[in-house]
């Protein structure tokens, strides 16, 4: 019931000093202004995302405080909004059922909570209120954001160091350890999406990724891009059956895009080494300009994430 301490990279992104642009990057990934060189080239093969169990698995009770456990996510950045991820997941040996979304404050250190309002990004999606179950060992997925950008920023930081979540009206999970700049405004919550248990690890699960953007990206353009996987481990990491990548732009109701590896280019990579990859993503000609969240994820169970903000112009 308690979150993780924060890391060393997490509390680096801290110093608003540092201006937002850097806090962005430094909590989601590289922002490159030189393309990768010698990449694997990209390939038009569509590609199947990670099967996750579905929402509303069959719980005749509700979720209690001790049956989840949450951990503290990314800070990163959504849309001119400042965000906090958390990932809370059910410990217990049978499913349960939450309320979607359940109720959720922001408390600063005095002991004061601020109420998180639903985003205009969640209410996108659909999701109605009501309630939804959540399997053993699965998890739910729960980013808030509050304004990122506002006239004298920087000058006098209100940061939100709880997140109260209440399951009911006595049960309830209290999260330390957050990171909720309200200094331009109040929070809100962009995603509260369930997920199920996750598959058994593969050897693609031990590879790592970094994100590479030459610049910013047209709307109704395609967005190129390149990815680096790394092999920290002993042994050479054999892509097969080939593995598929998820590429999205934007949280909440993100733009999505599914494709298999190069496989037939690079079909392993050996202890210790690194690979290369070039992407594309197609830009839909509606999307908002601005600011956005390019996220990438290996689809295997565990695969590697990496993430960055780029400029749609």
């Amino acid at each position: 019931m308690h979150g993780t301490k924060l890391t060393a990279a997490t509390r680096a992104i801290l110093s608003l000093a540092a201006g937002l642009t850097i806090i962005l990057v430094a909590a989601c990934g590289s922002y490159s202004s030189t393309p990768a060189q010698g990449a694997v080239p990209w390939t038009d093969r569509p590609g199947t995302p990670e099967m996750r169990l579905a929402s509303g698995a069959v719980a005749s009770r509700p979720c209690v405080a001790r049956d989840v456990h949450v951990d503290l996510g990314r800070v990163g950045a959504y849309q001119g909004h400042q965000t906090q991820e958390l990932f809370m997941r059910n410990l217990a040996p049978d499913a349960c059922f939450v309320s979607v979304p359940p109720a959720i404050a922001a408390v600063f250190g005095s002991g004061q909570p601020v109420p998180v309002a639903r985003g205009a990004a969640m209410s996108a999606t659909g999701a109605a209120n009501g309630v939804d179950g959540l399997s053993a060992g699965g998890k739910i997925h729960i980013l808030i954001g509050t304004p990122g950008t506002c006239a004298g920023a920087g000058t006098s930081p209100k940061v939100a160091t709880i997140v109260r979540i209440s399951l009911s009206g006595t049960e309830v999970v209290t999260v330390p350890g957050t990171w909720l700049n309200m200094e331009c405004g109040s929070p809100v919550l962009l995603a509260f999406d369930l997920e199920g248990k996750a598959a058994p690890p593969v050897p693609a699960s031990s590879l790592t990724a970094k994100l590479s953007v030459p610049g910013p990206a047209s709307a109704g353009g395609t967005l190129t891009y390149f990815v680096t996987l790394s092999n920290s481990t002993g042994t050479t990491v054999v892509l097969s059956p080939c593995p598929s990548y998820t590429e999205s732009i934007g949280v909440g109701a993100p733009v999505q895009q599914t494709f298999l590896l190069n496989c037939d280019a690079v079909g392993s990579i050996p202890a210790g080494a690194a690979t290369t990859y070039e992407m594309r993503l197609a830009v839909p000609a509606s999307f908002s300009k601005g600011q956005t969240k390019l996220s990438w994820q290996l689809d295997v169970s565990g695969g590697a994430f990496a993430g960055t903000i780029i400029t749609i112009r």
